[in-house]
């Protein structure tokens, strides 16, 4: 099913009224910011797959609708072609970043990386994290709980705590910021190394 809005409100509405599997979301909307409309979307139907479009790709931008819940990001100069492999891999459980997005994403970990830094070795040399403990990280990058992450992935509050405990020992990370910084490190890679 189908469905558009005209301003931010109406699109959450919207998109609470028609539980779409995605949702193409401009960044600058009317009323309600595109960060507040995904994020709020993001608490209603946490599967519904969001993909912001904006005219901005600088690394703020960008950050701000990954935390708000956003699996892709797509510049306005983008072709159709492009928009097709977007909502495909989206659809497909993958994170998309167009080019003009991708570069602003390494600008991201750029700037807020002072030189030298130690965990870009780190980065390079650490050890794989397991399937379910990328799935708690993505979540824990996106601001939410332990009992929301146990909600979500069906496992109790003290399995995610666990985990969460096993990251910060693998990647010898003292607290979750380092785990947040790691983890946009991560899509900063993927994003530049096919994802697109």
């Amino acid at each position: 099913m189908i469905g558009e809005a005209d301003n931010g409100d109406q699109l959450v509405a919207e998109t609470a009224r028609l539980q779409p599997d995605l949702v193409l979301l401009e960044t600058q909307l009317p009323l309600l910011p595109g960060p507040e409309a995904a994020r709020q979307i993001h608490r209603l139907l946490p599967r519904t797959r969001i993909i912001a479009l904006s005219a901005a790709a600088d690394a703020r931008s960008i950050a701000e609708m990954i935390r708000a819940g956003a699996a892709g990001y797509l510049v306005k100069t983008l072709q159709v072609d492009e928009l097709a492999e977007a909502l495909r891999q989206v659809m497909n459980g993958q994170r998309y970043f167009s080019r003009d997005a991708a570069a602003g994403v390494r600008n991201m970990v750029v700037d807020t990386q002072p030189a030298p830094e130690p965990a870009l070795s780190l980065r390079v040399n650490a050890p794989a994290l397991t399937k379910r403990e990328l799935e708690i990280l993505h979540f824990v990058a996106e601001e939410k709980s332990n009992q929301e992450i146990a909600r979500l992935l069906y496992l109790s509050p003290r399995t995610v705590e666990t985990h969460k405990r096993n990251m910060l020992l693998k990647l010898k990370m003292k607290n979750v910021a380092g785990l947040v910084k790691y983890y946009l490190q991560t899509v900063q890679r993927d994003a530049t190394a096919g994802w697109r």
